[in-house]
């Protein structure tokens, strides 16, 4: 979980440890954009130690709430194969 708290949440991380993956998770769940050289999302959702099995199929999925300003909690959620 993260929660993200008024007025900045910071994100800090060693390189590789997902910053990235997770602001691009952000805007997909959101706006359905892939990230840029998501080769449609083939390279968006990749599990390394899967790809070497070509008869299994990698699944990810994105799970967020936003609470509105009158505390109304919004379910978003995005799946892919």
């Amino acid at each position: 979980n993260i929660d993200f708290k008024p007025p900045l949440t910071l994100i800090l991380g060693a390189n590789g440890s997902g910053k990235t993956t997770i602001i691009e998770s952000l805007r997909m769940a959101c706006t359905g954009a892939l990230p840029p050289n998501a080769n449609k999302g083939a390279s968006f959702v990749n599990d390394p130690k899967v790809a070497r099995n070509p008869t299994t199929e990698s699944k990810g999925q994105i799970k967020m709430r936003f609470r509105t300003q009158q505390g109304v909690l919004v379910p978003v959620g995005r799946s892919f194969q």
